[in-house]
């Protein structure tokens, strides 16, 4: 895809400066992300925060200027959530000087200031982006001392990708530093990107639909790992983490048998990690949900922007069958997949159903390039942040570690569900059958399995999936507002056997039918509940309980 150049970004300019107010759709990704984000309300799953410790000269005004041109520079940053008909769309404001919250923590005692700047900085990861009032780009400096400082910055989801963790620090290095000649110019902006996503036509995303329903038809029946912990509802849930590490002998090995399969150091990857969740889990059905994406031209290679989208591969397992024959599984699998890339990750899950099953394990390979803040006159330093906020059941991060040769890496998990025993054990095992694949990839999976430190007996015995996808005998209505908002979705979704605490959308709702199911509530129950309300809360159980409350509310209201 070749993009054309917008009028604000004809070669040779150094600006990606949309027309103010102009409205543009959202790419195929972003649409993904703000559906989900739309699921889970006030949550800042989708938050990437980051900080640098700045040891030595810091010149705060350079700091600023430096961050307000970025902002001029790539419009996306300066973009908000709009309605556009019945359609999300976005906004791009116009340039303004970029806002620092300022801490100064010097008046604590020496010892209590790093704990204090992680405590503050915690917070302000955990605070949720309004994507429709404010722009999702947030800046805090912590001043520790004199020549001491933390730069802590964090964008939604919704505007940034990977590689563009690495245009933020090449551009803001060039910008502090005044060498703004430096910056590559901007051939083409992020809406050129989203317009040449437009301007395929329908039958190709139907058929990208189409593909995705056949792949992933049933998944809504898949079990998967048993849980330490039975999952109990929670706002927000909260992960911990376990490292990884693939020395670079490993790491060589796995890039050459990669090779000789025609695969990728990825699908190398992502086969022992279907090996490993085929052990654990017992079941021969695995899908792994992997984001795929990257600068379909070079022309967006200095963007700041999500080019991302949410691929979800699925892999049969026996324990027969060889690595080196599950890699050629895997790798005409991804291979299909990134043929059918360009519709919704949120799409198809409305399509296909199983949801629960789509968020249980993740895989991300880092292997783009990589730049980390230069700012002369100062040293800079990691401040990690000890948050951690979790999207997937598992997050397996893997990436090309410069320093080892090897590949770095963690195990994100969520801790109300595994014991940190169990993600420790899990991590060691794929650790292991990495370093086994490495030096032998004609072994059969379950001779590879054979050894590992954990099974799906260790794991506890309560199923990742819902009861209604185990077999167990869905829960029925309670009370008569449940048995009328069930009879409602009988109508809608065409299913008798539907439990009061089964997910709309993996009983095989839609946000089309969504709406159906708001109008129905308002014209059959004489209640209002937003399309938005219910995306947060698909349940039958969650609904009546809404409907009930409003009306003991209104109630004694009137009594009053």
């Amino acid at each position: 895809m070749t993009p054309t150049p917008t009028a604000a970004n004809r070669p040779g300019t150094d600006t990606n400066t949309a027309t103010a107010g102009q409205v543009r759709s959202l790419s195929a990704g972003q649409l993904g992300i703000a559906m989900q984000q739309q699921r889970a309300g006030d949550s800042p799953i989708f938050n990437v925060p980051a900080a640098i410790e700045i040891i030595g000269d810091l010149d705060v005004a350079s700091l600023r200027r430096g961050l307000s041109e970025l902002i001029r520079r790539h419009d996306v940053l300066r973009s908000r959530l709009v309605h556009d008909g019945p359609t999300l769309a976005q906004v791009v404001d116009e340039p303004q000087p970029a806002l620092i919250a300022v801490h100064d923590l010097q008046e604590l005692p020496e010892a209590e200031r790093d704990n204090a700047a992680r405590s503050l900085l915690d917070r302000e990861a955990a605070r949720p982006f309004d994507l429709y009032t404010e722009h999702g780009l947030r800046f805090v400096l912590v001043i520790l001392a004199p020549r001491r400082h933390v730069f802590f910055w964090i964008m939604h989801h919704l505007y940034c990708d990977g590689w563009s963790k690495s245009v933020f620090a090449r551009d803001l290095s060039l910008l502090y530093a005044g060498r703004d000649s430096e910056l590559p110019a901007l051939d083409a902006g992020y809406g050129d990107f989203v317009l040449a996503q437009e301007q395929a036509d329908a039958a190709t995303e139907q058929d990208h639909l189409t593909y995705w329903q056949r792949q992933l038809a049933g998944i809504a029946t898949l079990s998967g790992l048993r849980h330490d912990h039975p999952a109990v509802p929670a706002a927000q849930p909260r992960g911990a983490e376990v490292p990884l590490r693939i020395p670079a002998t490993n790491r060589v090995r796995l890039e050459a048998r990669a090779r000789t399969r025609r695969a990728t150091t990825f699908m190398v990857l992502q086969a022992a990690l279907v090996a490993l969740m085929h052990h654990v889990s017992g079941q021969p059905d695995i899908v792994i949900s992997v984001p795929y994406g990257g600068r379909p031209d070079t022309a967006f290679e200095p963007l700041i922007g999500f080019f991302v989208n949410v691929l979800a591969l699925r892999s049969q397992v026996a324990a027969a069958m060889t690595f080196e024959s599950l890699m050629d599984q895997v790798r005409d699998t991804a291979l299909d997949g990134y043929e059918h890339h360009a519709v919704p990750f949120q799409r198809v899950v409305e399509r296909v159903g199983g949801a629960t099953v789509l968020q249980q394990t993740s895989l991300a390979f880092a292997n783009l390039p990589y730049q980390d803040i230069v700012l002369p006159g100062a040293e800079i330093r990691a401040f990690p942040i000890t948050r951690v906020d979790i999207r997937y059941e598992l997050e397996w991060h893997v990436w090309e570690d410069d320093c080892s040769g090897g590949l770095g890496g963690r195990l994100i998990y969520r801790s109300d569900l595994f014991d940190e025993s169990s993600a420790t054990a899990l991590a060691t095992a794929y650790q292991q059958l990495l370093a086994a694949a490495a030096n032998g990839a004609g072994r059969r999976i379950a001779d590879l399995a054979a050894m590992l430190p954990v099974s799906a007996a260790s794991l506890g015995h309560h199923d990742l999936v819902s009861d209604a996808a185990a077999g167990a005998v869905p829960a029925p209505p309670r009370t008569p507002t449940e048995g009328a908002v069930h009879e409602i979705w009988v109508d809608l979704l065409h299913r008798d056997e539907i439990g009061v605490f089964e997910d709309f959308f993996d009983a095989g709702g839609n946000s089309l039918l969504l709406a159906f199911l708001s109008a129905r509530i308002r014209e059959d129950l004489d209640a209002e509940l937003t399309v938005q309300h219910l995306m947060e809360h698909p349940t039958i159980a969650a609904i009546a309980a809404a409907i009930d409350g409003a009306g003991t509310s209104e109630g004694d209201a009137s009594a009053r």
